[in-house]
C-alpha cells in the first residue's frame, strides 16, 4: 500500500515538502501584489501586477508539479511508465460533439432576429421522435466495444485517429489535479494550514480582478476558476477512487489518486467563491467592451456606471431564473430586473455561457455533495446491518474514534459501550489498522481483533493465496494481506508462504511483496520447512516448485535473496552443516556481489571456508 493511500489513517505532521515551499512562495508573490495593487497611490502598473501575479503562479505550479512527480504521480518529461490515458478518444468525441451542439444552437440564436428564432412545431416532431429513436437504440442494441474488436474494423481505426486527443484531454487534466489543484494547498495535512494556502491564492485573484483596469483584471479572475474547477475535478478523482476501493475491498493500483484529503469542502467552498468572481468577470468584461466600442451590457436604463454591486444584483436575478433547471421563470413569466440587458450578440454569447456555468458546473457541484451524503448515509445503514464489514477510507477513522474515549490518565482508551455494539469489521483490515502507525485508533483495531477473535493465522493465509493466484494480481491486494500476517505476529507454515513467493517471482511490481514474503519465512521457527523455502529462493531448489526450474523458482531480485541469506546466520552459526553448503553455493554462484559478500560474511564468521563443502543438501 502506497503511502498515498494511507495518510488518512496515519498519525504523521505536516512535512515540509517542495510542495508546500512553492505553495508558501507563490501565495506570498501573490498576496505582496494584491496587496501593492490594493494600495492608493498604485505603485505599480496593471501590466507589472499581473505579471508578478502569474509569476507566483508558476511558482505554486512548479513546486506541486515537482512534488507530483517525485511521488510518482506525473511522468517526467522523458522516460516515464506513468500514463494517463483515462479520458478515452470516445470520451473525446462525446465532449467535442456537447460542446459543438452547444455552439451551433447558440450561434444560429445570436445570428437570427428575433421573429426567426422561433422553434417551429414541426421541429417539435422531429426532436421527439429523434430523442425517442436515440433511446430505443440505446435500450436494445447490444454492447458496442468501441475499442473495434480487430485492427481492420471501422471502429479501430476511428478510435487510433481520436485516442491521441483522449491522451491530451487525459494529460490535461491530471496537470490540473496534480499541478494546479495541488499548487492550492489541497495536499497539506494542516486543516489551517489547508485553508490558508487556499484562500492566500483566491483573495488575490478577487482582489486584483476588483482593482485592476479592464482587461488585465480578467486574468486573475480566469486562474481563480481554473483553480477552482481543479480542485473540482481532483475531488472527482478522489471520490471515483472511493467507489473503486469499495467494490474491491482494498488499496489496488486501479487507484489514481488515493485518499490523501477529503476535498469536497475545499471544492464548495472554492465555488462559493465564484459567486463573486463571475460578477467580477461581468464587471471587467463591460468595462473592456466599453473602452473597444461594443459594450456587451445596455446599462442606460441604470442611470449611472455599473458599480460591482449592481452586477452582483444582475448575477443574482440570473441565478435565480436559472435554478433549479426547469426554467421555472420562463412557464410563469417571471422576469428580472431590466436595468442591465445583454446585448445582440455578443452579449448574448456571456450570458448564455454564465447560464451554462451555473447549470453545469456550481449546480453540478453541489448536487454531488448531496449525492455523497445519501451514499454514506447508505453505507453506514448497510454496515450496521452487517451487509458491509469494511468502511470507505475518510468514514472509517471517524468511526473507529467514536470507539476511543479519553481515560483518567488523558490517555486514549476503548469504550467498552460503543466497542459492543461495533458490528464486525473485516480480519484483513483489522490486523492492518493494529499497527502503530495508525495510532490512535489502533487501539480499537486491537480491541476488535479480541472481541471477535479475529487473529486466525489460517485466514490470513487464505487470503494471501486467493489473491496471490488470481489470474490479475494486485500487489496492494496481496500486501495487505501480507501486513496483517506481519502485524498479528502470527506464524504461518513457511512452505505455503514459498509457494506464493514462487508464484509472484519475476514479477517487477511484486519484488516488494517477495522480500516481505521471506521476512516472514525468517521469522519461523527452524525447521526443515524454514530451510527448504529459504534455499528455494536462494537456489532455486525446492520440494515446493511443481517441476520448475531452479532458474525460475529462485528469487530473481538480489535484495531478496539477502534477506534470505541473512535468515541464515544462527544455524550458520551453529556450524549446521546443510546451512554451511547452501551459503557456500551461494558464495559461489551468485550473480549479486551483495548476496555473494553476505554469504562469504557468513561463512567466514562460522569458521567455514567458502567452497569447503561439496554440494547442497539433498532435497
Amino acid at each position: 500500500m502506497t503511502d498515498e493511500t494511507v495518510t488518512a489513517f496515519r498519525k504523521d505532521g505536516q512535512r515540509f515538502t517542495l510542495e508546500l515551499l512553492g505553495c508558501l512562495v507563490g501565495s506570498a508573490i501573490m498576496l505582496a501584489v494584491a496587496g501593492l495593487q490594493f494600495a492608493r497611490p498604485v505603485p505599480i502598473t496593471p501590466p507589472q501586477s499581473v505579471v508578478i501575479f502569474l509569476f507566483g503562479c508558476l511558482v505554486s505550479m512548479f513546486g506541486a508539479w515537482r512534488q507530483a512527480i517525485l511521488d510518482d504521480r506525473l511522468p517526467p518529461i522523458t522516460k516515464s511508465k506513468i500514463k494517463h490515458d483515462h479520458i478515452t478518444g470516445w470520451g473525446f468525441i462525446a465532449i467535442a460533439l456537447a460542446v459543438s451542439l452547444i455552439l451551433a444552437l447558440a450561434s444560429w440564436a445570436a445570428s437570427n432576429t428575433l421573429a426567426d428564432r422561433d422553434i417551429h412545431a414541426e421541429w417539435g416532431v422531429y426532436v421527439v421522435f429523434g430523442l425517442a429513436l436515440i433511446f430505443a437504440i440505446a435500450a436494445l442494441a447490444p454492447p458496442i466495444n468501441l475499442a473495434g474488436d480487430n485492427s481492420k474494423s471501422l471502429l479501430r481505426r476511428v478510435n487510433n485517429l481520436v485516442h491521441p486527443f483522449g491522451l491530451l484531454l487525459s494529460a490535461i487534466d491530471s496537470i490540473m489535479v496534480f499541478s494546479i489543484a495541488g499548487s492550492a494547498g489541497v495536499r497539506q495535512k494542516w486543516l489551517l494550514l489547508r485553508y490558508g494556502l487556499l484562500y492566500a491564492m483566491l483573495v488575490p485573484c478577487g482582489v486584483l480582478g476588483y482593482t485592476l483596469e479592464a482587461p488585465w483584471g480578467l486574468i486573475p479572475l480566469a486562474w481563480g476558476f481554473l483553480v477552482a474547477i481543479s480542485i473540482s475535478r481532483r475531488w472527482a478523482w478522489i471520490e471515483d477512487d472511493r467507489d473503486v476501493y469499495m467494490l474491491n475491498q482494498s488499496f489496488g493500483t486501479h487507484l489514481r489518486i488515493g485518499f490523501d484529503q477529503d476535498l469536497r469542502d475545499e471544492a464548495l467552498l472554492s465555488f462559493m467563491s465564484m459567486f463573486f468572481f463571475v460578477p467580477l468577470a461581468l464587471m471587467q468584461g463591460y468595462a473592456w467592451s466599453v473602452h473597444l466600442g461594443h459594450a456587451l451590457f445596455d446599462t442606460t436604463h441604470l442611470g449611472h456606471d455599473p458599480a460591482f454591486a449592481d452586477w452582483i444584483g444582475y448575477f443574482g436575478t440570473e441565478l435565480a431564473k436559472a435554478a433549479p433547471f426547469v426554467d421555472w421563470a420562463e412557464v410563469y413569466q417571471v422576469h428580472g430586473d431590466e436595468f442591465i440587458k445583454p446585448t445582440r450578440g455578443a452579449g448574448e454569447h456571456v450570458l448564455f455561457a454564465m447560464r451554462v456555468l451555473v447549470d453545469l458546473v456550481f449546480l453540478a457541484a453541489l448536487v454531488q455533495a448531496l449525492a455523497i451524503s445519501a451514499r454514506n448515509a447508505k453505507q453506514m445503514e448497510m454496515f450496521n446491518a452487517g451487509t458491509l464489514d469494511r468502511l470507505d477510507p475518510f468514514t472509517e477513522p471517524r468511526e473507529f474514534r467514536k470507539l476511543l474515549r479519553r481515560g483518567d490518565s488523558g490517555k486514549w482508551e476503548v469504550n467498552p459501550d460503543t466497542l459492543a455494539t461495533f458490528p464486525k469489521y473485516d480480519a484483513i483490515r483489522l490486523a492492518e489498522l493494529s499497527d502503530a502507525e495508525y495510532a490512535p485508533i489502533n487501539i480499537a483495531a486491537v480491541a476488535l481483533r479480541k472481541r471477535d477473535g479475529s487473529d486466525d493465522a489460517a485466514v490470513f493465509m487464505e487470503q494471501l493465496e486467493e489473491r496471490a493466484f488470481q489470474k490479475q494480481k494486485d500487489p496492494d491486494a496481496i500486501e495487505e494481506a501480507l501486513n496483517a500476517i506481519r502485524i498479528s505476529a502470527a506464524i504461518v507454515p513457511a512452505d505455503e508462504l514459498d509457494r506464493v513467493r514462487i508464484e509472484l517471482n519475476q514479477r517487477r511490481s511484486m519484488n516488494s511483496a517477495r522480500e516481505t514474503i521471506v521476512r516472514l519465512i525468517a521469522r519461523c521457527p527452524n525447521s526443515q520447512e524454514r530451510f527448504e523455502a529459504l534455499r528455494s529462493a536462494l537456489v532455486g531448489i525446492s520440494p515446493f516448485s511443481d517441476g520448475q526450474s531452479p532458474e525460475t523458482v529462485r528469487d530473481a531480485v538480489g535484495s531478496v535473496r539477502r534477506i534470505a541469506v541473512e535468515a541464515l546466520r544462527a544455524q550458520a552459526e551453529a556450524q549446521d552443516a546443510a546451512t554451511l553448503r547452501l551459503l557456500s553455493e551461494v558464495a559461489d554462484k551468485d550473480g549479486a556481489t551483495l548476496v555473494r559478500r553476505a554469504a562469504e560474511e557468513l561463512l567466514g564468521r562460522s569458521g567455514g571456508a567458502r567452497g569447503s563443502v561439496a554440494s547442497p543438501a539433498p532435497t
